[in-house]
């Protein structure tokens, strides 16, 4: 499979300080609308040599006019120079580079129930079982929706939206603890690409809960905003979907696409 790589330099102030959206140099080719993403294989520019010759998964959030860096991963260099050395060559196949990136996916195919790629349980499958989605094993907290009164267009209601609409509520609020954030701040076996599910995602889990285990029969949030006092929830002990106040603690379970 050929795949690229974006490499970035990242001045070593970066593990303590925001960054500035103009200093990610070379990019990645992302909008800032997009909220949040994850770049692998950063090779940091450190005068102090502490990072020389090191890479990274890095995870960075929107928040104003700055990315905030909130998870870090070490990875192994050489898989990563394997990696850029192959993305500066369009026609070279990288399927066989072995390494924990997203970049260097083998073609496992994986059912309903199976555990997933970062140890979640899969409940969703699309492409015969190449793709879909998996839970996190158990719940976070119990949490306010937030952003109250505020609108932030995380409006997407299908299978395929809940990364978006989870990246547009952060962009847009500032509140710690609320359920978007605690999804999207989840990490399981240092894979960090988790979200709050839209509502329809959230149906999907709803209907292989008893597979994917660990839920309650309470009311669980969506990223799915109705507008900006309301978001849609399931009650997973009936099913039915319904807006509530953002203000309200729900359940909170985060998912990730694989």
């Amino acid at each position: 499979m050929k795949k690229g790589l974006i490499l970035i330099s990242v001045l070593a102030a970066l593990f303590s300080n925001p960054l500035l959206a103009d200093q990610i140099s070379g990019g990645p080719r992302v909008s800032l609308d997009s909220g949040q993403f994850i770049v692998p294989c950063v090779e940091v520019d450190d005068p102090g040599n502490k990072f020389d010759g090191k890479y990274f998964d890095v995870k960075l959030v929107q928040n104003g006019t700055f990315y905030e860096l909130i998870y870090v991963k070490e990875e192994d260099s050489e898989v990563c120079k394997q990696l850029i050395a192959a993305s500066l060559n369009a026609d070279e196949d990288t399927s066989d580079i072995e390494g924990n990136l997203g970049s260097t996916d083998t073609q496992a195919t994986y059912k309903i129930g199976d555990t997933g790629p970062a140890g979640g349980i899969v409940f969703y499958v699309t492409d015969g079982g190449l793709h879909g989605l998996e839970a996190a094993p158990s719940d976070q907290e119990t949490t306010q929706w937030g952003c109250d009164l505020v609108t932030t267009g995380a409006t997407g209601f299908a299978v395929e939206t809940g990364a978006d609409n989870t990246s547009k509520i952060l962009r847009d609020c500032s509140t710690p603890g609320i359920a978007a954030r605690l999804a999207g701040n989840y990490v399981l076996n240092n894979y960090i690409d988790w979200f709050l599910p839209s509502i329809d995602e959230l149906n999907e889990l709803y209907l292989h809960k008893d597979i994917v285990g660990g839920f309650a029969n309470a009311y669980y949030w969506s990223s799915t905003e109705d507008y900006s006092a309301y978001a849609w929830y399931q009650d997973f002990g009936d099913g039915n979907l319904n807006n509530f106040s953002k203000n309200f603690p729900l359940r909170v379970r985060a998912i990730r696409a694989f």
